[in-house]
């Protein structure tokens, strides 16, 4: 590591990595769980994304509108990401407005909601974006991506058979555990219409 960045590992267990670059007035923060698409079970395919998505849709303190105006208000971005190893969420404020921006991420990630209505509608939206998937003539680059968004886990499931942890029980033990949510069936990916995965999905 450079002189700049610096690497601090809390009580818990968590590790936080840290850049300082003075000549800016802006700052970058995110949460990166070590846990993505390789994860997941056969029964579980799909969750991370649907994780990533619910995030998003409300907390015990915030409603989905909230989220997004709170950081809007300040001139804030807030977004994330699913990959194959990990799940980040993240957001970009102004230097003062830190508190706000990691407030914003640690609740959404410890008191969503998970709301019926919103789960719907983020099922729809998932299916759209694996539909928009299908429609790109180049090959995806990764298992799962999420385009630009402001308001986008599951149920706690077993370690997996080969050692692994599946997203949702890696999720429980960095961030603790939420709700029950309904697990979503994907099967593969390169051979399923997108009406096809949708009815088997979420019915």
């Amino acid at each position: 590591m450079t002189d700049s960045v610096r690497m601090t590992r809390l009580d818990n267990g968590i590790r936080v990595v840290t850049e300082a670059m003075p000549h800016l007035k802006t700052a970058s923060l995110g949460i990166w769980a070590g846990a993505g698409a390789r994860n997941e079970a056969l029964r579980e395919h799909g969750i991370s994304h649907l994780l990533e998505h619910m995030a998003f849709k409300g907390t015990q303190r915030r409603s989905a509108a909230q989220i997004a105006e709170e950081i809007e208000q300040v001139g804030g971005d807030l977004n994330a990401m699913t990959g194959h190893e990990s799940t980040a969420y993240y957001a970009r404020v102004l230097a003062e407005d830190v508190p706000l921006g990691l407030d914003i991420l640690s609740d959404i990630l410890t008191h969503s909601v998970f709301d019926e209505t919103e789960l719907a509608r983020e099922q729809n939206v998932i299916v759209q974006e694996i539909g928009a998937a299908y429609d790109t003539p180049a090959p995806p680059t990764r298992a799962t991506s999420s385009a630009g968004r402001r308001g986008r886990t599951g149920a706690p499931a077993a370690a997996r058979g080969d050692g692994r942890r599946s997203p949702a029980l890696h999720y429980g033990r960095v961030i603790g555990t939420g709700p029950p949510v309904p697990t979503p069936h994907f099967p593969s990916w390169a051979t399923t219409t997108p009406a096809w995965l949708a009815k088997q999905a979420f019915g």
